[in-house]
């Protein structure tokens, strides 16, 4: 749209149109004297277009609306402006114009608002939209209007299409990933709907369409903005985009790292920032900044016991937003002592840890060390040191701990070096029929020991000497032993050793399964304490089988002539673990399914083949029809009788060799066997003497009458269907009968 004024320009204007009486000339093109087509001076005759002008709620339009009505002649391509072209105008007075001079011809007549609306925070365009008569907003649509020499033409009326207006959006929020940003306006047309898009970058962000949008770490270091569209029934859309953000930033989330206690040094540890950014610190202790606390480290005083301590990161980076960040609190500070250890620096007396002054109500736990290494297993507020720490300096670390504050370690000082004094020792595994044997230590030379041993804290009825083996009764307890050292002139000590693990109760394994190549051996642990689980490791001979480790294993030919054996390995929670091997097998031996040769038919011979077994085994055969032995079928060839007729045979053979496994193999069934078929009953009779019936035949008619059967006719419909049904001549579903 050509702009013809500005909203600051408009009072001159509009009295510059007083002075000319209705006719303008824009005053640059004036000057020079060049009109573009505009006439530049008031003429009073020629024809004239005249009509209404009204917003769409009908109200009247004039000239401080800025409108004005522009007669363009057909053919100048709508442009009122173009050169040579004899366009006239005239300004819209209380809702109607007249423009007058006009020469005969054709006219295109339209509307266009002179200013040019929309300052900087607000949408382009004027509040009514540029039409052509008779309302179309592009030439195209517009209606020409004809007007003959001097002819008034009236009733050249535009009712105006409203545009919506409104302010630029603006974006609220912080850009930093993961904050929502937010796009406002001030004012719109009453009633628009609006609709979003936001872009990083002015690429556009899929699917943020909505007035809030929420970043990711996809927007992190791009610039932000957001096009707002406004539309609403009878008015031109109309939409404007936001100022971009700064760029946004990506923000970490700070913690602390150290121990919340007096006297540890806390570190802060900003997070993940964008690349480049600069941080400054602040510590909080509550809610209070703490003076002077402004380092990325620092050491808590007595001051701040029994707060809770924050620390506030803030990130700076150049064309990025500043922004702060503060961590979660620690639990309340913990006041912590020093602590001391009292007692005789000796070997088997006791030491006793002070933990010095804590928070009121915190429970202590301790370790002790010898020359600055964890004693395994000291870990009481006492500590009776051994004869291995002879001539070592003991600490001890206390550490304190109280339900809302942090857990904190302090270390005391070291003793003196340690003077001998042993405590025995117990060796040997603490199992059921097991040894356990005391060693008194390394006491002054000359002393002489006895001993008491102890389940619990029950001693042993005669269990007075070096060693011991505990008996069921002991199962589930822990061993120790008292030992009494005495020497004359001295004073009688007795020290007692560190219990055992709990006696376990354990028993031998055992295997079952057979000891050939393919099968598969499964162990047995045994009566073992309740609860105990098992590990297993079979071998071959001495050496363990790789991967053998499950309660069952399948032998293989790797396995061929070693004797088999498992270690199970028994675990409890608090008991000593315990291993036992079982008795080893027979020694593997490889076997084979046998194989049936020759054709499964009534006269035939079938041979059985083992296959490859263990050299040096000898071998037994049982012949089966139909899964059941049969009498006398104990050879390697087996002639097929007339009584197998359509059953199926199987072998099996069992190989034996000294110091091996007894092993039986079948081989696959035959197909059924064919049977004869026969030229009269004479030979029938001579391999069936009672004859041949069908299954289900149970009686014999004689002479028509149905009689119990003679003998026991051979039953089988399928040889029966062999033979020609001449041999039942009563057709009572048996042949050759007696």
């Amino acid at each position: 749209m050509h702009t013809l004024f500005s909203r600051a320009s408009a009072t001159a204007v509009i009295a510059a149109i007083a002075v000319v009486g209705g006719l303008w000339a824009p005053p640059a093109m004036a000057a020079s004297g060049e009109s573009r087509g505009i006439e530049a001076e008031a003429l009073a005759s020629g024809a004239t277009i005249s009509g209404t002008v009204t917003s769409d709620s009908g109200a009247r339009i004039d000239s401080g609306n800025f409108g004005w009505i522009f007669a363009i002649p057909v053919g100048a391509g709508g442009d009122p402006w173009a050169q040579g072209v004899g366009s006239r105008w005239s300004v819209i007075t209380d809702g109607s114009y007249t423009i007058t001079d006009l020469p005969a011809g054709e006219y295109t007549v339209q509307f266009r608002y002179g200013c040019d609306c929309g300052g900087p925070d607000e949408l382009p365009g004027a509040p009514w939209v540029e039409e052509f008569y008779q309302n179309s907003l592009d030439l195209a649509g517009a209606t020409p209007v004809h007007v003959g020499a001097d002819e008034a033409v009236s009733g050249i009326d535009f009712t105006l299409t409203p545009r919506v207006q409104g302010e630029r959006p603006r974006i609220t929020g912080t850009p930093v990933v993961g904050s929502t940003l937010t796009a406002t306006t001030q004012w719109w047309t009453s009633g628009t709907t609006s609709t979003y898009q936001w872009y990083a970058d002015d690429v556009i962000i899929a699917g943020a369409t909505a007035a809030t949008y929420k970043l990711t770490t996809v927007q992190a270091s791009t610039a932000i903005s957001v096009s707002v569209t406004g539309a609403i029934a009878g008015h031109v859309s109309n939409g404007g985009t936001s100022r971009p953000t700064e760029k946004v930033l990506l923000s970490g989330s700070p913690s602390i790292s150290g121990t919340a206690a007096t006297g540890s040094t806390l570190t802060a540890n900003p997070g993940t920032w964008t690349a480049g950014t600069a941080f400054s610190y602040q510590w909080f202790a509550g809610n209070v900044a703490i003076g002077n606390a402004t380092a990325s480290t620092f050491i808590p005083t007595p001051a701040q016991a029994d707060t809770q301590i924050s620390v506030k990161v803030t990130g700076t980076l150049g064309g990025y937003p500043t922004v702060s960040a503060t961590s979660a609190k620690t639990v309340k500070l913990a006041r912590a002592g020093i602590p001391t250890i009292s007692g005789t620096a000796a070997v088997g007396y006791t030491l006793t840890a002070s933990p010095g002054t804590w928070t009121t109500g915190t429970t202590f736990t301790y370790q002790w060390y010898a020359d600055g290494t964890l004693i395994s297993g000291a870990r009481a507020s006492t500590f009776v040191p051994l004869s291995t720490l002879s001539g070592k300096q003991i600490s001890v670390k206390v550490t304190g701990a109280v339900t809302g504050y942090p857990t904190a370690a302090m270390a005391s000082g070291r003793t003196t070096k340690l003077a001998l004094v042993a405590t025995p020792t117990i060796s040997g595994a603490a199992v059921v029929g097991g040894t356990l044997t005391a060693a008194p230590g390394a006491w002054t030379a000359g002393t002489g020991f006895t001993y008491q041993w102890y389940a619990g804290s029950a001693a042993i009825s005669g269990a007075t000497a070096k060693t011991y083996m505990p008996t069921p009764a002991q199962s589930g307890a822990q061993i120790s032993v008292k030992v009494t050292g005495t020497l004359a002139g001295h004073t009688t000590v007795a020290r007692v050793s560190t219990k055992t693990l709990k006696v376990l109760l354990a028993a031998t394994p055992t295997i079952s399964g057979t000891a050939v190549v393919g099968g598969t051996l499964t162990a047995a642990p045994g009566a073992w304490t309740a609860g105990t689980g098992f590990t297993y490791q079979w071998y071959a001979g001495s050496a363990a089988i790789s991967g053998a480790t499950a309660k069952s294993f399948t032998l293989t030919a790797s396995q061929s002539g070693a004797q088999i054996s498992v270690k199970v390995t028994g675990t409890l929670t608090g008991h000593t673990t315990v291993s036992k091997e079982s008795v080893k097998t027979p020694r593997v031996l490889v076997a084979a399914t046998p194989t049936i040769s020759g054709t499964a038919a009534v006269g035939n011979t079938l041979k059985v083949t083992p296959g490859s077994w263990t050299p040096g085994t000898t071998f037994t055969y049982q012949w089966y029809r139909n899964g059941s032995a049969v009498p006398g079928g104990t050879a390697a060839a087996y002639p097929v009788r007339p009584t197998d007729a359509y059953a199926t045979l199987s072998v099996r053979v069992m190989g034996t060799r000294s110091g091996y496994a007894s092993v039986t193999k079948a081989s696959v069934a035959t197909v059924p066997v064919t049977g004869k078929v026969y030229g009269n009953c004479a030979a029938l009779n001579a391999d069936y003497p009672d004859g041949i019936r069908k299954n289900g035949v149970t009686t014999d008619k004689k002479s028509g009458v149905a009689k119990p059967l003679v003998g026991n006719p051979y039953e089988s419909t399928s040889m029966y269907n062999r033979q020609s049904i001449a041999r039942d001549a009563d057709r009572d579903g048996i042949m050759c009968e007696r």
